[in-house]
Parts: C-alpha cells; sequence; structure tokens
C-alpha cells in the first residue's frame, strides 16, 4: 500500500543513470548483478537489472500484484477498483473487472490453480491518505473457463475491517486466506469456501502509529511462518503459524528499515528466504533471514522510479522465474513531474552480481 509520507528523492548504496522517458522496453543501470547464467526474459534489456516495461496514465496508481502460471500478472490499484491482466509477452495491459461500489483492490493471492482472491474497499493512496472502515470485502475471480471474462464472486463482507492490505494463502490449507489490516493491527483469517471470518492475530507488532497511519502492510508465509512488514514501526518479522493461521509463539523482529527514513512495503520471498521488499520513496531492499539488508535505489535526482508498492517473482519459464516484478504506485518527482503507475522488471542476479563487484 502506499506510503505518502516518503515523497523526497534519496541516494543511498548505488552509481546509475537516470530511468529513459521512454516508457516501453527500456533498460536503467541501476546497482547490480546476480551469479546465475539464466536467460532474462524477452521485455528486458539483457545487459541491465532493471527495465521499465509498462506505464499508465497519469492517475494510475497500482497497488499489488499476482503472477498466473502462464506468465501472465494481475494487478490492483488503488485509484480504481480495477484488477488489471498484464502479458509480459506482449507488453500489454487490459482490464479485467472493475469493482462497483468501492474505490480500490488491494491485496491479491491465488488461492487455487486460477483462482486469484482480491480484497476491495475504499481507500485512498497519497498525501490525505483515507481509508474508509466498513467498506472492505472479499472476493474470487475464477479465471480458468475464460481468462479474459472471469468468474467473479464475492466471498464476503467484513464490516469490521479498517484498511485490509497484504494478503497470503496457509500452507497445506486449500480453503483459508490471511488478510493484513493495516489500520487495526491485526491479521483476519478467511475461510474462502465458506465466508466465514474471524481474527487470526493480534499483536502489538502490527499496530501503526499517532503520526503513521499504515502498520501491518505486506504479509507472505513460507513454511509454517509468516512474515510480515510494518510500514508505521519500520520492521521485518516473522511469526510462527499453525494451519489455521493462529500464532503459535511470539513474533520476532528480523530488521529495522536502515536508513529508518526508508518506509517499507510489500514484499517476495526468494527459494532461499531472503526478503525483497519495496522501499519507499524509490528503492527495493533486500534482508536476509538473518537481518543483514542491502538497498538498491536508482541515484540520480531525476528518477522517474516513485513509489514501489509490490512485487513478485514471475512464473510460467526459467526467465521469469528469476525476476521480480515491480509495480508503482508512480508521484512527483524532484523536478515536479508527475509520474504515473509503472511496472518494471528487476533482476536480482545482475542487482548482487554488480554489488559484489
Amino acid at each position: 500500500m502506499l506510503v505518502s509520507h516518503f515523497l523526497a528523492p534519496l541516494v543511498f548504496l548505488s552509481t546509475t543513470a537516470a530511468l529513459p522517458t521512454t516508457p516501453i522496453k527500456e533498460p536503467v543501470r541501476f546497482t547490480s548483478a546476480v551469479s546465475s547464467s539464466a536467460e532474462i526474459p524477452s521485455a528486458l534489456s539483457t545487459s541491465s537489472p532493471i527495465s521499465l516495461l509498462y506505464q499508465f496514465n497519469e492517475t494510475t496508481q497500482l497497488e499489488n500484484l499476482a503472477a498466473r502460471s502462464n506468465g501472465h500478472l494481475l494487478l490492483t490499484s488503488t485509484d480504481q477498483a480495477h484488477v488489471y491482466s498484464y502479458d509480459p509477452r506482449k507488453n500489454v495491459t487490459s482490464l479485467l473487472h472493475k469493482f462497483p461500489k468501492s474505490s480500490s483492490t488491494l491485496g491479491i493471492v491465488e488461492a487455487a490453480p486460477d483462482v486469484f482472491i482480491v480484497a476491495v474497499g475504499n481507500y485512498s493512496a497519497g498525501p490525505g491518505e483515507i481509508s474508509v472502515p466498513g467498506t472492505f470485502s472479499v472476493w474470487s475471480l475464477d479465471l480458468n473457463n475464460n481468462p479474459e471474462k472471469p468468474i467473479v464472486s464475492k466471498i464476503t463482507a467484513i464490516p469490521e475491517a479498517e484498511a485490509l492490505n497484504g494478503m497470503t494463502t496457509i500452507k497445506g490449507s486449500s480453503d483459508l486466506v490471511l488478510i493484513a489490516d493495516s489500520w487495526l493491527g491485526a491479521i483476519w483469517r478467511v475461510n474462502i469456501t465458506s465466508g466465514h471470518y474471524s481474527k487470526a492475530i493480534e499483536h502489538i507488532l502490527f499496530t501503526n502509529s499517532t503520526s503513521f497511519s499504515l502498520g501491518i502492510n505486506g504479509i507472505q508465509t513460507y513454511d509454517e511462518t509468516i512474515y510480515f512488514v510494518n510500514s508505521a514501526q519500520r520492521l521485518y518479522g516473522r511469526i510462527p503459524i499453525n494451519r489455521t493461521g493462529g500464532a503459535t509463539a511470539e513474533p520476532e523482529i528480523i530488521a529495522r528499515t536502515l536508513p529508518a527514513v526508508y518506509a517499507w512495503d510489500d514484499f517476495a520471498i526468494d527459494w532461499k528466504g531472503n526478503a525483497w521488499i519495496t522501499s519507499h520513496p524509490n528503492a527495493v531492499t533486500q534482508v536476509t533471514l538473518g537481518g543483514r539488508q542491502r538497498n538498491f535505489t536508482v541515484d540520480d535526482p531525476k528518477s522517474d522510479i516513485q513509489q514501489p508498492t509490490a512485487l513478485v517473482f514471475g512464473r510460467g519459464s526459467r526467465d521469469a522465474e528469476n525476476t521480480l516484478f515491480v509495480v508503482t504506485a508512480g508521484g512527483t518527482n524532484p523536478e515536479k513531474k508527475q509520474i504515473p503507475g509503472q511496472i518494471l522488471a528487476f533482476d536480482p542476479r545482475l542487482i548482487l552480481k554488480e554489488h559484489r563487484t
């Protein structure tokens, strides 16, 4: 979810050039590179660890994304209650579904093959951030019969929810999803078959603050553990869970943002257990299981990368599985230029290789 308090440009661990103005398939020199020699997806430059793939119109604020088995991406947005489909091979997007009487789509996760669960509600990102408690609900999009016209079903409303956000599944469960509530400081458990919901976990490490409204944000399960980001408390942590998502021990803080001006958002976990976290205003941070962190950011003050909100490893090919697809909410860069939401391709292999050299 967009963290509106961090709009100033930052210069950190890298030497890079500015993002080109041409919006499609343009490479950007970043800070990096990794050891694997696997091919890079066709939409990417073979010489650059980060590429701008697609740019939306000026008002689009991308929020989250999920990868389909065929390599396509599903995208949510906070400026309209839309779910978009993006084909990296053809580099085209389409509007998959619009939810009526709501302003935003938020967390999204695949619960079964080509069945995606989406959180929907009235939330406005950016300066003067607003979330409307009582407006949030959970829906399913089934793409199996017709991927261009999914079967859309309402699972349940959650009137007690205050700001639904990140979403994840539970290992070994086909019926349950977990959804972070950034204002309430809790994780909801939703049975997507029955529609029954309840609070799975509440903890002080999930709460927001008087100066910062977004507490727990992105969540991911890895084995029998939930990993989570708290934007307000600037931390990344974990908590062991049982088969229904309940906590079996106290949570542990793995790392806090360095520098503290960064605001972490959503994240993906690689096969080694490392987290790759979107960091406002314009970075991606790697955090190891031991808490070591490295920030990768475009350091040119004219950077067109603004407000990355979520990322996911691709699917469908070896190339895609080695690529992090990043979505941004956009914003105003230091030169007062309005940057719309974007889709970026980020190669962590190249990032880490360049970082070592």
